[in-house]
């Protein structure tokens, strides 16, 4: 197939259980149009469009029609990356940058996270090199076709990372040192009850194979834990990653300084203007996840420390809370 790109956007991958095997990969492909990326998530316009009538159509193709088009298009150099901890206010972060005339804001894409997520070791050194070769080349690729999905022509990237992404840190930044890159973070206790209360990573905690894949635990296994000891060893994972992957050209930001000055810096930070504060104040008005804006926000980090257990605290601060006082003083804020 050969299209040019535009209102295509590339929304998932469909590997095996061990994609550095390559069998039947494939593309999983939206036609949206000039439908703009305005919700919270990536995946709250998908399910737009498909909800739509007639319904958004959806193609898929072999890995090289990708590859093909990312050759074919401009090199894209993204604005900003946004890495988190979950539930930490960078839902809001993504938000306000796209108040940013003519940006792009990719949140939470299901096809980056299924290319940088952690996999079993093939066991391989050819394998493993050729799927680090391969996803290099692919997840630019998907820079590309995300910025140009508009007009044809490159628009400034904004890419906000899933949570577990973070465990690709350091390799994204290997890739990118050039893009300016903040990691949001926040208080463990309230990730920690935010968490608890159901969601990805409860789910993955009754998974213990694809909890030791993804988390590198070997020799922890996930249903021998409670769930606050689970929580604080995850988030702690994902803090030390973030450690990890810190270099001179990214920032970390805490959930306390999110009001309207400080997103003002992450957007300086990244170079983008945003407009007068009367808009930037909208941001703040509604629930950030909330994808139709009928949920007001609320500060709700009292309500979560008054919700949390005493086993809660205890797990935080044997588990969480040292890595994350650690990452809190290792970079500024931006």
């Amino acid at each position: 197939m050969a299209f040019s790109g535009k209102g295509w956007l590339p929304v998932d991958f469909s590997f095996q259980a061990m994609p550095s095997l390559l069998a039947e990969a494939t593309v999983r492909w939206l036609h949206v149009g000039d439908r703009a990326l305005s919700e919270p998530f990536m995946e709250h316009t998908i399910d737009s469009v498909r909800k739509a009538n007639p319904a958004a159509r959806l193609i898929d193709t072999s890995l090289d029609t990708l590859l093909w088009l990312g050759e074919k298009l401009e090199r894209v150099q993204p604005s900003g990356f946004i890495f988190h901890v979950s539930h930490c206010g960078s839902t809001l972060v993504a938000n306000a940058m796209r108040h940013a005339p003519g940006t792009i804001v990719v949140s939470e894409s299901r096809a980056i996270t299924r290319l940088m997520r952690p996999y079993f070791d093939p066991g391989s050194v050819y394998l493993r090199q050729r799927w680090h070769d391969l996803r290099r080349k692919l997840i630019e690729a998907l820079f590309r076709a995300f910025s140009h999905y508009l007009s044809g022509t490159p628009a400034p990237l904004i890419v906000k990372f899933t949570s577990v992404d973070i465990l690709a840190l350091s390799l994204i930044r290997a890739w990118w040192p050039q893009v300016p890159c903040v990691v949001v973070v926040r208080n463990p206790v309230e990730v920690m009850v935010a968490n608890l209360a159901g969601g990805w990573w409860m789910e993955l905690k009754g998974k213990p194979a694809l909890a030791r894949e993804i988390l590198g635990w070997p020799t922890l296994s996930s249903v021998d834990l409670g769930d606050e000891e689970f929580c604080a060893r995850m988030y702690a994972t994902f803090i030390d990653a973030a450690r990890a992957g810190l270099d001179s050209n990214c920032r970390v930001v805490d959930y306390d300084s999110l009001d309207a000055a400080g997103l003002r810096r992450v957007a300086h930070y990244f170079g983008l203007p945003l407009p007068d504060d009367s808009a930037l104040t909208q941001t703040f008005a509604w629930y950030s996840k909330d994808a139709d804006r009928q949920i007001a926000f609320a500060d709700d980090r009292q309500r979560k420390r008054a919700m949390a257990s005493m086993a809660v605290v205890d797990a935080a601060e044997r588990w969480a809370q040292p890595a994350y006082n650690a990452l809190r003083s290792s970079l500024h804020e931006p």
